[in-house]
C-alpha cells in the first residue's frame, strides 16, 4: 500500500466517521504522510497519524490561482 493509497483512506475513515472534509482530509494527509515515514509499507500506527494531523495546514486555494 502506497503513500496515496493511505491518504484515500484516511479520508474515507475520516467521511465514515462524520468528521467534517476538511478534517477528513486532514486525517487522509496525516495518514499518507505517516506512510511515507517509514520503511515498510503500511506499518504506520494510528498514533502516528494522530500526532501528524495537528501539523497538517489546509489552505483555501481560490478558482484560477496559478
Amino acid at each position: 500500500m502506497g503513500s496515496g493509497d493511505c491518504l484515500v483512506a484516511g479520508m474515507a475513515a475520516g467521511i465514515r466517521r462524520g468528521w467534517p472534509l476538511e478534517e477528513a482530509l486532514r486525517l487522509g494527509v496525516a495518514c499518507g504522510a505517516a506512510n511515507a515515514a517509514v520503511w515498510e509499507a503500511a506499518d504506520v500506527t494510528p498514533e502516528q497519524a494522530h500526532d501528524l494531523m495537528g501539523r497538517v495546514v489546509i489552505e483555501p486555494v481560490s478558482a484560477g490561482a496559478s
